[in-house]
C-alpha cells in the first residue's frame, strides 16, 4: 500500500520469500501466472497425486517417492473475484496440472464437496483423451444424498452424547453448535449472493472466495462418470449425514464405485490420529492403479517391440 502497488494475493505463493517479493515489487508490468498448483511435496519418481484440500496433512503418511501437489481455487484470482461455474474451476484446474505433468495417467483425489471437483476435473479429462489412474473421493457426497431430517438426527446425538463423560459432552454440544451457526451464516450469504450479487465482483478475501465456490457446487449437476472411482466413507459420518452407504454416489460410475470405510467422521478423518489410516488406504489404492499402468506400459512396449521384429 505505501509503493502504490496493487499486487494480487497470489503474488504471495509465487513469491514466498521476502526477496523475490521486492523483485516483484521492482518489476514494472509484472503479471502473476494464473497457476491453482500447489508444491506440498513435489519431489519423487512417481506419477504425482493432485489433492483438492486435505494434501498437506495426507502428504505426510504417503509414500516418500510419491509427489504430491494441491489445488487452490485462490490461485484464478488476481485482485477480485467474479462469479464462475464448476466446470470452470475445473477447466482451471486441469490446465494447471498439465504444467507439471502434460499427459496422463493423472491421479485426482478431493476431500468433502472439492471431491465433486475432482469428478469435474476427471470428467473433462477423459473427455480430452487421456487416462484416470485414479479419483477418489474423500468423503465426497453425491447429487443423490439427502440430509436426515431433524427428528432423525435426535437419536444419533443422543447416542453419542450417551458414549461420553461430562467434558466431552459440553465439547460435543459447542461443536454442534458451532456447526448450525456456521450452517445459518452460510444460508444467509448463499440467499444474499443469489439475490443481489451474481456477476458482481468482489475484493479476495476468505468470505468472498467461499460464497463463489459455494454458489458454483450448488449450481453444478454432475454428469454420470464413464470410468471407475474409489470413495473413502468415514465410519463416523457425520449426524444429519445421509444413510446411503454410497453417500449419493449411485449410479453415477460407468464402470462403479469402490468403497472402502476409514476411521474418524466427516471432521475428524483428516486429523490426527486418523489421517494416518487415511492415508494408508489411499496408498493402497494408488499403488494398484499405479502397478496396473506400469504394467500396461510394459505390455505396450513389449507388443510394439514385437511388431518391428516381425
Amino acid at each position: 500500500k505505501q509503493l502504490g502497488k496493487d499486487l494480487p494475493i497470489a503474488a504471495v505463493f509465487a513469491a514466498p520469500t521476502i526477496e523475490q517479493l521486492a523483485n516483484v515489487i521492482r518489476a514494472e508490468g509484472w503479471v502473476p501466472p494464473k497457476n491453482c498448483l500447489v508444491e506440498i511435496k513435489p519431489e519423487g519418481s512417481k506419477s504425482p497425486l493432485f489433492v483438492i484440500s486435505g494434501g498437506i496433512s495426507l502428504a505426510a503418511y504417503l509414500d516418500p517417492d510419491q509427489p504430491v501437489y494441491g489445488l487452490s481455487f485462490l490461485g484464478m484470482f488476481e485482485t477480485q473475484i467474479t462469479s464462475i461455474s464448476l466446470k470452470e474451476i475445473a477447466a482451471s484446474y486441469v490446465q494447471s496440472i498439465r504444467t507439471v505433468q502434460p499427459n496422463g495417467p493423472y491421479y485426482l483425489a478431493g476431500y468433502s464437496s472439492d471431491g465433486i471437483v475432482a469428478f469435474e476435473m476427471a470428467q473433462l479429462l477423459h473427455a480430452q483423451g487421456e487416462k484416470i489412474g485414479l479419483l477418489a473421493l474423500l468423503d465426497t457426497y453425491g447429487p443423490q444424498s439427502k440430509s436426515l431430517s431433524f427428528f432423525r438426527r435426535l437419536p444419533r446425538h443422543w447416542k453419542a452424547l450417551k458414549r461420553h463423560g461430562l467434558k466431552k459432552r459440553v465439547a460435543y454440544v459447542s461443536e454442534r453448535t458451532g456447526l448450525v451457526v456456521g450452517q445459518a451464516r452460510r444460508i444467509f450469504w448463499r440467499i444474499l449472493y443469489k439475490s443481489f450479487l451474481v456477476g458482481q465482483p468482489f475484493s479476495v478475501t476468505s468470505k468472498n472466495l467461499s460464497m463463489v465456490y459455494d454458489h458454483a457446487l450448488r449450481n453444478h449437476m454432475p454428469q454420470i462418470y464413464p470410468g471407475r472411482a474409489v470413495l473413502l466413507r468415514s465410519t463416523g459420518g457425520t449426524i444429519g449425514d445421509c444413510d446411503d452407504s454410497e453417500r449419493g454416489w449411485t449410479g453415477m460410475f460407468a464402470d462403479g464405485l469402490e468403497i472402502h470405510e476409514v476411521p474418524g467422521d466427516h471432521l475428524t478423518m483428516l486429523d490426527e490420529p486418523h489421517v494416518r489410516a487415511v492415508a494408508e488406504r489411499l496408498s493402497e489404492c494408488l499403488h494398484k492403479t499405479q502397478l496396473a499402468a506400469s504394467l500396461a506400459c510394459d505390455h505396450f512396449y513389449l507388443a510394439s517391440d514385437g511388431n518391428r521384429q516381425v
